[in-house]
């Protein structure tokens, strides 16, 4: 199977115009608008080669018959931008509504964006997202200043913060995710997408 790559107004195109049709015509479209380039192998979602990371966040039906998997930095303005304009759409048109299940999966661009995804990553699971698309909606306010600006904008104590910081373990599991990703396929920028879709076996773990 191929892995699908798409740019936001695109992503939102197909999921607008695909989803409700036949899933097989879905992906005869998605195999048209690629580069003209080969596509890699489909990534697999685990691996036992994997380097222990922080888990993916998952929203969305087990059932939906569409699987988007998007990498995102929170220190990307495309990755702000894409939040903002077209993320919520995907959110109540398609992810609400079981037609498309999202997997979220962090994708540090340098040390500052492990620095601030651990300052995210120091409070409970469940607050994660949530947190994640706060920092991206006030990213002007702590973009490029140390992480306690992050912080305070996520009203996250400075206690919480410098315990973050310090802890390794926490920054090197985010750290995996970029090594775990480029195993599978390459990114050259953030935000990107993969589509995959159920009924084809597009779904894949070893």
């Amino acid at each position: 199977m191929l892995a699908r790559y798409f740019s936001p107004l695109a992503l939102l195109f197909i999921c607008t115009f695909g989803c409700g049709l036949d899933l097989n015509a879905q992906s005869h479209q998605a195999n048209s608008s690629t580069h003209g380039n080969p596509s890699p192998p489909t990534p697999m979602l685990k691996t036992s080669q994997d380097i222990p990371e922080i888990p993916d966040i998952v929203m969305g039906s087990a059932e939906a018959p569409v699987v988007l998997i998007e990498y995102s930095c929170v220190n990307c303005t495309h990755c702000a931008h894409y939040h903002q304009q077209f993320h919520p759409v995907l959110k109540q048109r398609f992810i609400q509504s079981n037609k498309v299940q999202l997997i979220f999966k962090y994708f540090p661009l340098d040390y500052q964006s492990v620095e601030y995804m651990a300052v995210i990553a120091s409070q409970p699971y469940a607050r994660w997202y949530a947190l994640y698309e706060t920092a991206l909606e006030h990213q002007k306010k702590w973009l490029g200043k140390p992480p306690k600006v992050l912080a305070k904008v996520l009203n996250i104590s400075p206690k919480e913060c410098e315990s973050a910081l310090q802890n390794d373990v926490l920054k090197k599991n985010i750290m995996a995710k970029r090594f775990n990703a480029e195993k599978r396929i390459q990114i050259d920028a953030t935000p990107t997408f993969v589509i995959l879709y159920r009924d084809q076996g597009d779904l894949k773990w070893e």
